[in-house]
C-alpha cells in the first residue's frame, strides 16, 4: 500500500488512502505523473477543499496545460518566450544560450543584431532560467 505522508491538503488517513488510490489508477504507472500532481500540491497551486478529486489533473498534457496557463497567463506574456519555446522543443539536442540567440536571430538583418550581440554577450552571466 502506498504511504503518503500527512500534508496540509490531505486531513486524515481516509482521504490519504483515496489520494493514494486515486493517483495509482490515473497514472497507470507514469511516476512523472504523480511527481507532477504531488508537486502541484506541495506548491500551492491545487488543493484539496473535499472528498472530491476531481479538479486533480487526469493526465499530463492536462498537468503541462495548467502549468503553461499558470506560468502564461495571457497572450502577451507567452507572446514574449513564444519563439524561443519554439526553437528549443524543434532542436534535437540540447541547446546552449547562444545557439538560441543565434536561431532567433538567424532571419534578423545582420546590421540589426550586430549591436545586441556584445549587448547579449555582457548580460549572459546574468541570465537565469527558471
Amino acid at each position: 500500500m502506498l504511504e503518503i505522508k500527512t500534508h496540509p491538503f490531505v486531513s486524515d488517513e481516509n482521504h490519504q488512502s483515496n489520494l493514494a488510490h486515486y493517483l495509482t489508477m490515473s497514472s497507470g504507472g507514469c511516476f512523472l505523473y504523480t511527481d507532477m500532481v504531488l508537486n502541484l500540491f506541495h506548491e500551492g497551486k491545487l488543493n484539496i477543499k473535499s472528498t472530491s478529486l476531481g479538479m486533480i489533473p487526469l493526465s499530463l498534457s492536462e498537468i503541462y496545460l495548467l502549468e503553461f496557463n499558470l506560468r502564461f497567463p495571457t497572450l502577451e506574456s507567452f507572446a514574449r518566450v513564444k519563439e524561443i519555446l519554439a526553437i528549443v522543443v524543434a532542436s534535437l539536442r540540447p541547446m546552449t544560450l547562444e545557439d538560441i540567440w543565434n536561431c532567433v536571430n538567424a532571419l534578423t538583418k545582420s546590421n540589426e543584431t550586430s549591436g545586441k550581440i556584445e549587448q547579449w554577450k555582457s548580460k549572459q552571466p546574468k541570465l537565469i532560467l527558471d
